[in-house]
């Protein structure tokens, strides 16, 4: 029993020093999270053609914390559409965020057409 007890406590000492709280969180600006957050709204479009561009999103920021897409260099409409489909009047979740300004956002797309 007493091997059994000295095999626990053994066990459970790495676990107890690692304390989750402590550990460094990533120290994103609001434009870099606001970026990383566009980019996951755009991610897994349903379009069946072959497209590969950067794609530059100029959007406005309202004071309700919502998206207005004011424009898109995409090539095609049909990217032009979903971008605006997908960020057109969303609410954004970043606290610190400037209200009332323009934001210029690059973001890759690659479209294999399947």
């Amino acid at each position: 029993m007493n091997y059994l007890m000295t095999y626990l406590v053994y066990l459970w000492i790495p676990f107890s020093t690692i304390n989750p709280v402590n550990e460094a969180l990533p120290s994103w600006s609001s434009n870099e999270r606001l970026s990383h957050d566009i980019e996951w709204m755009l991610n897994a479009p349903e379009l069946k053609f072959k497209f590969s561009q950067k794609v530059r999103i100029s959007l406005f920021v309202t004071a309700d914390r919502q998206m207005v897409v004011l424009k898109t260099d995409a090539r095609k409409k049909k990217i032009d559409g979903f971008i605006k489909s997908r960020l057109n009047y969303k609410k954004i979740k970043i606290a610190d965020i400037e209200s009332d300004k323009i934001y210029t956002i690059k973001v890759d797309f690659e479209l294999n057409g399947e």
